[in-house]
């Protein structure tokens, strides 16, 4: 009986991260880069002492991205890593690497891969498939699938499986094959779902991890597969529906493709359902492009010109984009409010309160997701395209027909 109690003990345990209904910010999820762009870096990170506090205390899953920091990608996450856990031991921190090697020219792996060109992916006329210059990958080949999965740990029994909670695995499900025919099409895509499950597999004989699939799709067919990537739930723990009623789901009208976003809603249930992390990406507003500055537009190619003015359209927006998360959320399903995109410092996923300036973020940062929530008292309930989902201490209201109108009222 001592025995089994130890080996339960140190064994990892392969439950996904959840969390609880105090308030909605216990659910949140950030996917953050990249560079250090603001004063006082620590080291190889992007953040400051206070960026890295907030971070950690505000979120209770961060993702950090390709190209992070100073230097090489994975010694910046591996540090960013250390420095978040130093303020809140209890956070999850995953390890974005993209199944398509999106971003590689950043990594120190980079060298590696090149130098294997019997690894790279060759159209059947015999040319090498590159994307941004990068070589793609042939997932036939297991010295490859090997090398790919080997890289979020360093290696087995290496330090970075403490800090290292799981993996964002940009890119999953089945690859294009442009110029490759379907027989060797389907072999890759087999060779690419053994490769994620393997890195899952091999999270599940370390530390317990979750490989997160960034694989719901909602593109119509033939860009992403009828069943929105569902059906590749088995090769990880986890996957994310990064578009949450923002792009493919614009119809040009400036209006929801309504049947489109059901989809994404039934889709996060279904992933949840299977007991798996699922992450539910918003934004904010009906985004369908991006401007010259890079930043993303409303439809009309409207957007906000200055930090005041995103600021003021982060806080509105969340309204919709939280009461769309209630709408579907569980204990394992995490809010993902991307901010205006990607680059975290300036486009607001973490606070600047002492230069307004200088980002995005809204200060004080959002405060519905301070007010108590309470655990959801059954599932929301449709009338017409509007969702309507109670609480114990609040009420959510999901409007696709006219999406401003969407409340959050807490009792």
């Amino acid at each position: 009986m001592i025995l089994l109690l130890t080996l339960a003990f140190i064994l990892p345990t392969h439950a996904v991260p959840t969390h609880g209904w105090d308030t909605g910010l216990q659910s949140q999820f950030v996917d953050f880069g990249y560079s250090c762009s603001r004063p006082g870096c620590i080291g190889t990170t992007p953040f400051s002492l206070a960026d890295a506090k907030a971070v950690s205390n505000l979120y209770t899953i961060v993702s950090l991205e390709k190209c992070l920091g100073k230097t090489d990608t994975e010694t910046a996450i591996y540090d960013s890593a250390a420095l978040l856990k130093s303020f809140n031991p209890q956070l999850k921190v995953f390890f974005y690497l993209a199944t398509d090697l999106g971003g590689l020219q950043c990594y120190s792996h980079l060298k590696e891969w090149l130098a294997n060109p019997q690894w790279w992916l060759r159209n059947d006329s015999g040319e090498v498939m590159n994307q941004s210059n990068i070589p793609l990958m042939d997932y036939t080949n297991a010295e490859a699938r090997n090398w790919w999965v080997g890289i979020p740990l360093n290696g087995t029994g290496s330090p970075a499986a403490h800090l290292i909670d799981g993996v964002l695995a940009d890119g999953s499900g089945p690859p294009a094959c442009p110029g490759i025919g379907s027989d060797r099409c389907a072999a890759l895509a087999a060779g690419k779902a053994v490769m994620v499950d393997q890195l899952q597999g091999l999270f599940n004989s370390t530390n317990g991890g979750t490989v997160l699939q960034n694989l719901l799709s909602f593109y119509p067919p033939p860009s992403s597969p009828v069943d929105h990537g569902l059906s590749w739930l088995k090769y990880s723990n986890g996957a994310m529906a990064e578009h949450f009623a923002v792009f493919e789901s614009v119809l040009p009208s400036g209006k929801l493709n309504v049947s489109r976003v059901v989809e994404c809603l039934d889709t996060v249930s279904a992933a949840a359902a299977a007991g798996k992390l699922t992450v539910f990406a918003a934004w904010p507003g009906l985004l369908d492009g991006f401007g010259k500055d890079g930043w993303p537009t409303w439809p009309g190619n409207t957007q906000p010109t200055t930090m005041d003015g995103w600021r003021a359209a982060l806080l509105q927006k969340h309204t919709f984009a939280f009461a769309g998360f209630l709408t579907v959320a569980e204990e394992n399903v995490f809010l993902s409010y991307i901010g205006a995109w990607y680059n975290g410092f300036l486009q607001g996923a973490v606070p600047c309160p002492d230069d307004l300036s200088s980002c995005a973020a809204p200060s004080p940062w959002y405060p519905d997701l301070f007010k108590p929530l309470g655990a959801p008292l059954g599932p929301a309930v449709r009338t017409g395209n509007v969702f309507t989902r109670h609480f114990e201490r609040a009420v959510s209201v999901l409007d696709l027909d006219n999406p401003d109108a969407s409340s959050v009222t807490f009792l």
